[in-house]
Parts: structure tokens; sequence; C-alpha cells
């Protein structure tokens, strides 16, 4: 788990400025994900579609919608930082979260520049952080289309990602401070926002 400096500061991060916050996340990396967001409060949807079979429900993505001080919200940050059970979103302004599941479907899979249909696992931390510098232009603006930023962690659970449609890289944030000043580029926090490209 996160040192408490650190959790307060991805707290922050994530929840700065009331925003409208999602996880999706991997029901591979989540011990009985799908029996624990029955049992929580918070609003969620599967990305897969259809009624599925026990195996492929319980390894299946997740959209749910987060709140500042929801239960399950706090297990995310943090449980699941560490351990990489998704990817956090900021979305446009209370965007409903069936618009956003229609949204992220479709890019369960891409076509390459050869023709040939791959399998997008956004979902997974390793595989956005990989995948996402090499979209063109035109798929990182269509993906971002309602989501106003991405974040994942860094090259240690002691820093974040921050993904947009800007640029293909993500910008690195140090979880080690707080501060209430925030670059108009980001809308997040001055002493989070360390910015470097990364690997």
């Amino acid at each position: 788990m996160l040192r408490r400096p650190q959790l307060d500061a991805l707290r922050l991060a994530v929840f700065d400025r009331q925003r409208t916050v999602y996880a999706v996340l991997d029901g591979n990396k989540v011990e009985k994900l799908s029996e624990r967001l029955y049992a929580s409060d918070a609003e969620y949807a599967c990305l897969f579609s259809g009624k599925l079979v026990p195996v492929l429900e319980a390894s299946a993505p997740y959209i749910v919608r987060l709140s500042p001080h929801g239960r399950f919200a706090a297990s995310v940050l943090r449980e699941g930082w560490r351990r990489r059970w998704g990817i956090l979103l900021h979305t446009q302004e209370n965007l409903p979260l069936h618009e956003l599941r229609e949204h992220l479907r479709r890019f369960l899979r891409l076509v390459t520049p050869d023709g040939q249909a791959k399998c997008f696992r956004y979902f997974d931390p390793c595989a956005f952080k990989r995948e996402v510098p090499s979209l063109t232009e035109s798929e990182r603006r269509a993906f971002f289309e309602p989501i106003r930023g991405a974040l994942v962690q860094g090259p240690t659970p002691s820093t974040a990602l921050y993904f947009d449609r800007h640029g293909p890289h993500g910008r690195l944030l140090e979880l080690t401070a707080l501060d209430t000043a925030c670059p108009a580029s980001t809308g997040l926090s001055g002493s989070l926002a360390k910015r470097a490209a990364s690997n």
C-alpha cells in the first residue's frame, strides 16, 4: 500500500476540482472484482456485453464511477494503485456511465496499418502505457474525445503518468507533496505536475 502522504497526493490528483472520475478495472488483476462491485454502492458496468460465462465474467473489465468519499474508490486508490488494477479517467463533466461505456467499447479492437485487427487492453496500465504512444494522432484524439485525461502508475508507485489528447506521452507526476496551485494546462496540483516524458 502507499504511504499516507503519497495516498493523499494521489487522492488530490484524482479528485482535484471535483472532477468526474471513472476507473476502468481489469478483472484479471482484481480478485473477485464482479462480486466486490455487486456488494459495493458504486455505479458500474461491465465492458463486455451479453450474458457471460462465470470465468469470463470474473476476468472481464469493468467501468466504475468513483466518488471522493466512496468506500470502493478508497480501496481502488489504497490497494489497487500499487497492484495496477486498472486506469483512472477524468471525463467531461457529468458524463453518464453508459455513454463512456459505449465509447470505450469501440476501442477494444484496433486496426493496424496493415489491416490486421488487434486487441487494445487499455484497462491494463502496462498495455495502456505501451499502446497509447503508438496510436496515430487521429486515433488518440478519438480515444480521448470525452476523456480529459488518464492517470496510470508511473515507473514507481510514488509516481503517476497523466495522458491526454495533446500528446502521445504521459506527463510524470511525483506523488510526494500537496499544493493547491493548479496550472491551467492540466488542472493538476502544481507540486504534482512535475513534467517529463514517459519511458
